[in-house]
């Protein structure tokens, strides 16, 4: 986390930028409480025309306005100097301790890893199949590189971004189904409006949403070009000495147990959704256990296919490396690199997450945004219907399809969301005192409220605004 902190002069006192464990990043922006209504909306309305998220939320025990989409935090400060709300050079302090631990990382992108070590053993395979004369093994190569192209470039970041939106569109059908009217001031109005966002934008959005199924859908070509090549140079070969022609048929039955076994742990990984485990929910066992594990984790289902398929690979070189002469053992090489690398690439293929499904989220501060939009939401009504509306929205955000919390923790979460929004300058929606210079900051909702103890650290929340208001 970094916090650039500006002159009195500037509109914006200060920035909190937040990188996730995943590669995308958040902003936080914070004006003195004395910034009139038309420039907050002003501020809020030119980051939403850059087609990115704006959100009253807290940070830091200050009111701001959280900022997702941006790929550089850059973008945000160039946006900002260009409206003159922030001048002169700002002073920068880092906190290391919220900054994400390299073993979180390691999993939050092990997508994007994969395909870093992918492209190696893509690289290894068309060699073999071009040296090989193989037109199909070139193919199932040309097919592997564009699988790992896919992850490497959709796979670069989480799509935090993109789950705030697919929640904020089922919380607007949600309260318009309870006759609720939205804002259009109000941030989700904002969100689920795509009239901001260009077409490049959006086919970015699209493409990040489904990294994993593009490189599934071009693994499973592999495993088809691969399992061609076999029935043909291999199994149907024009060998005439028996010794050779049977070496062959061994070998090509193994390419074509390897090729049908990729295409079907592509298909597994395409096919099946994956879903969060509703906490409220009891627990199954049996089949329905596992097949419930096996919704929540699909790649790893996909990327132990994956690794059997890799073994046959393995099998199958070392039996051509055993027949083969000095010559012909130079191209096998290469195909023995291939197997090495994808064993690695396919352990973090396994440990990865489609990135989208029912109540998945790869960021736990989309939890916080969302309760936040929420919370937003509600303020706006008429105080004698809030409880009622916190019940409602706890139920629905709760469910295993949305954020597949428990109920009851939304809920507490939500109380705490409505009284700080009523506080909130940025809630453009909302009416706000007019701020005083010595206003009391308030605790924000952090990321700790979803590791232990959420409802003692709810209560203890509840208390401290309690204190304040």
């Amino acid at each position: 986390m970094v916090t650039y902190s500006y002159q009195k002069t500037s509109t914006i006192d200060e920035i909190t930028f937040q990188q996730s464990a995943g590669g995308s990043f958040r902003a936080y922006l914070h004006t003195p409480p004395t910034t009139d209504e038309k420039t907050l909306s002003d501020i809020a309305t030119a980051m939403a025309k850059r087609g990115w998220q704006a959100v009253p939320n807290s940070k830091g025990g200050k009111h701001t306005l959280e900022i997702r989409g941006f790929n550089l935090t850059s973008q945000v400060t160039d946006e900002l100097q260009k409206n003159n709300w922030i001048n002169g050079s700002p002073e920068v302090q880092q906190d290391l301790k919220e900054s994400p631990k390299f073993t979180d990382t390691v999993k939050k992108r092990s997508l994007f890893l994969s395909g870093l070590v992918y492209i190696i053993g893509d690289a290894s395979f068309f060699h073999y199949g071009r040296k090989n004369s193989s037109p199909f093994d070139m193919a199932a190569g040309v097919s592997y590189f564009g699988g790992t192209a896919s992850s490497l470039l959709f796979a670069r970041k989480d799509s935090s971004d993109i789950q705030v939106k697919k929640v904020a569109n089922k919380m607007a059908e949600y309260m318009q189904s309870q006759n609720i009217e939205i804002p259009e001031s109000c941030s989700v109005a904002s969100i689920t409006n795509n009239k901001h966002k260009g077409l490049i934008k959006k086919a970015d959005d699209y493409f990040r949403q489904y990294p994993a199924e593009m490189m599934n859908s071009f693994f499973g070509l592999a495993g088809i070009c691969i399992a061609t090549a076999a029935l043909r140079n291999k199994v149907f070969g024009k060998a005439t000495d028996p010794a050779v022609k049977a070496q062959m048929r061994k070998s090509g039955l193994l390419d074509v147990g390897l090729g049908s076994l990729t295409l079907a742990s592509a298909t597994f990984g395409n096919m099946v959704e994956e879903k969060a485990r509703d906490p409220d929910a009891p627990k199954k066992h049996g089949l329905d256990g596992v097949w419930e594990l096996m919704q929540q984790h699909p790649l790893a289902v996909t990327g132990v296919g994956y690794m059997v398929s890799t073994m046959f690979h393995a099998a199958s070189t070392m039996s051509d490396w055993k027949h083969a002469d000095s010559n012909a053992k130079k191209t096998v090489a290469w195909r023995g690199v291939f197997v090495v690398t994808n064993l690695l690439a396919e352990f973090l293929l396994a440990i990865s997450s489609k990135g989208h499904g029912k109540g998945v989220i790869t960021d736990k501060s989309v939890n916080n945004t969302t309760i936040a939009l929420a919370g937003e939401l509600i303020a706006t009504q008429p105080a004698h219907k809030h409880n009622l509306l916190i019940d409602y929205m706890a139920g629905f955000l709760g469910r295993d399809d949305v954020l597949a919390m428990k109920d009851n923790e939304v809920k507490n979460l939500l109380k705490i969301q409505v009284e700080l929004m009523k506080k909130n300058p940025w809630a453009k929606c909302i009416k706000h005192p007019v701020p005083s210079a010595k206003a009391p900051a308030i605790s924000p909702i952090s990321d700790n409220v979803y590791k232990t103890n959420w409802q003692d650290i709810a209560r203890s929340s509840q208390n401290q605004i309690t204190h304040h208001l």
